[in-house]
């Protein structure tokens, strides 16, 4: 037992009553940030994940679309080269029978 009067208490041990409650307000707080935090963060995780979806979509359907066109394409060359072909028939008939035939 030392001179003061039989207690020897650290200050670092038992803090005060005050400054426990406090430290509790403070991690209180900064809990509460870290759970706005986090879902915020999920929050946007959310909607990056929902705008990659819709992304993909679009581009499937971009992709299909450019596929019809291209087969649209080719029909229509295809078409252009027989009419070319038709009129090719059409005039060389002509100038060798000097009419077009009749129908």
């Amino acid at each position: 037992v030392g001179e003061g009067g039989g207690q020897n208490v650290s200050p670092q041990t038992s803090p005060s009553k005050n400054s426990t409650g406090k430290l509790k307000k403070e991690m209180a707080g900064q809990v509460s940030r870290y759970e706005r935090a986090v879902h915020s963060a999920w929050e946007d995780i959310q909607r990056a994940k929902k705008q990659a979806e819709e992304t993909e979509a679009r581009f499937d359907r971009s992709q299909a679309l450019a596929r019809q066109s291209a087969a649209d394409k080719e029909e229509m060359e295809t078409t252009l080269l027989d009419v070319a072909a038709d009129l090719e028939n059409l005039a060389r008939n002509y100038r060798q029978h000097g009419s077009p035939p009749m129908a």
